[in-house]
């Protein structure tokens, strides 16, 4: 399957037209890594959702879409198969 062209989405959610970042890393190796799906989180210390995720949802004007099955970048660093082999520069943003 091709993604050349997908647009990003920005809600997150599992069956929009486009992808997010880590989803698209997941279904591009999905024949060579098993990188499980987890219920997405939007919540702090405070409540289970944060304000911050709320205000982005509600300028999105879709639901917060608590529990869905997806992926983030921090569960990406955990997958097993992978190893860390170090930072990315880019200009004075470093990416570790």
């Amino acid at each position: 399957m091709s993604y050349q062209n997908r647009p990003y989405n920005f809600s997150f959610y599992p069956n929009d037209d486009g992808l997010y970042c880590s989803q698209l890393v997941q279904l591009a190796f999905a024949n060579v890594l098993t990188i499980p799906q987890q219920p997405m989180q939007f919540g702090d210390d405070q409540q289970p959702i944060s304000n911050y995720w709320l205000n982005y949802y509600q300028k999105l004007g879709v639901a917060v879409p608590l529990n869905q099955p997806g992926t983030n970048p921090h569960d990406l660093s955990k997958t097993p198969q992978l190893n860390y082999v170090g930072q990315l520069r880019y200009g004075d943003l470093l990416v570790d």
